[in-house]
């Protein structure tokens, strides 16, 4: 399949509001799969002793990391295109070690600079198959300063101070749900199609990633794992 073609019908179904989650994931990964043989060649050792979990990653590694990250940031450039008041999308990913074992996830995602969810509970190791990120209730709408600025300076005296945060996180979530559940149904697909050593093969063991109309900028990246396996 043509990659235009594949990220209008990924995007097609993404942005379908009216189906829940993770039937989205569901179709979108069916088509993810249908692509990997294209976009991966196989390695049975690339990833051996570089993470607690490195064997349940996918034994292989892409074959143009940035043809890769073109069909990525193609993807993100439709969500600009049909919700205008996205700028950008940007999250810090890492390996990190919690006292336990190493895990890697996508930290503190945001859209527009402001953080929605504090990570993508792509490391789940109690159940495998329930990842927070599709999940109704883990996104926290924290609405903007200048939001609540201007709604206290014209609701002052008349609304109390809750209701007033009530009132700008409604207005914000309002304003930004949408794109961002389209942002989160992309990310589940690929993990759930290509799982976590993708993220990893794609913008590093360590990163910082932002992205907006210009592309996709990395920084502090790491292409060797902080905390490998011995």
């Amino acid at each position: 399949m043509e990659t235009h073609q594949l990220i209008a019908q990924l995007f097609a179904i993404a942005s379908n509001h009216a189906r829940t989650k993770q039937i989205r994931v569901d179709d979108m990964v069916s088509l993810l799969l249908e692509a990997e043989e294209e976009k991966f060649r196989p390695q049975h050792n690339a990833w051996t002793k570089s993470d607690h979990y490195w064997s349940d990653f996918k034994p292989q590694v892409l074959r143009d990391r940035n043809a890769e990250q073109n069909f990525f940031g193609a993807f993100i450039r439709e969500i600009f295109r049909k919700y205008e008041q996205v700028e950008s999308f940007s999250w810090r990913q890492s390996q990190d070690y919690n006292d336990n074992w190493d895990y890697f996830d996508l930290h503190n995602l945001a859209i527009n600079g402001h953080e929605i969810q504090y990570n993508a509970g792509f490391d789940d190791y109690e159940n495998y198959k329930i990842y927070c990120i599709i999940e109704e209730g883990c996104n926290f709408y924290s609405p903007p300063e200048d939001l609540l600025a201007g709604l206290h300076a014209e609701l002052s005296g008349q609304k109390s101070e809750e209701e007033i945060h009530d009132m700008a996180a409604d207005l914000f979530q309002s304003f930004y749900e949408q794109p961002y559940e389209v942002f989160q149904v992309f990310l589940q697909s690929l993990h759930r199609a290509y799982h976590v050593n993708y993220f990893i093969d794609l913008f590093g063991w360590v990163s910082s990633v932002f992205i907006d109309e210009n592309g996709i900028k990395l920084e502090g990246v790491l292409r060797k794992p902080p905390h490998p396996e011995y």
